[in-house]
Parts: C-alpha cells; structure tokens; sequence
C-alpha cells in the first residue's frame, strides 16, 4: 500500500483534501474516483510529488466531475474522434 495526501488545484490554489492509502502509484494524466461527502466525484492526477523525507508522497489533483459527468465527456471526446 502506499499512502499519499490528496491535494486540489482549484482557481490557482491548493485545497489539501485527505490522505488515502492506493495499491498502485497514480501517474499523471490518470484519473482516481475518490469520495467526497459521499458522492463519487472523478479527479484527473496532474502532479505526483515524491519527497525523501517522508514515506507518504502528495497527489495533485483537478476535477473532472461527477462520476457519469466524467463518463460522460470520455464518451463524448471519444465519439469526436
């Protein structure tokens, strides 16, 4: 397992969320469905910061959407291929 800090980039600021634990490294460019306030919301991973410092390592994160508006737009930008 591996455990990061969750942080959102949102109008030019950070918005540090909550730490979770993944079985596999997020990479740039991925999205991750984490649970906020009890709704599945999707976030694209822009950044992954590794530190030596500590075993933890911070995810910076943008919002797609909900779940079925994340789905949604893959579906539509697919379809415009």
């Amino acid at each position: 397992m591996f455990n990061a800090r969750i942080i959102e980039i949102k109008n030019g600021k950070t918005k540090p969320h909550f730490q979770r634990s993944f079985h596999v490294q997020p990479r740039i460019g991925e999205w991750i469905d984490l649970r906020t306030n009890d709704l599945g919301e999707i976030f694209e991973v822009i950044q992954v910061v590794y530190s030596d410092a500590s075993e933890e390592f911070d995810i910076y994160v943008k919002l797609v959407g909900s779940q079925s508006e994340a789905l949604q737009s893959l579906v539509v930008s697919i379809g415009n291929q």
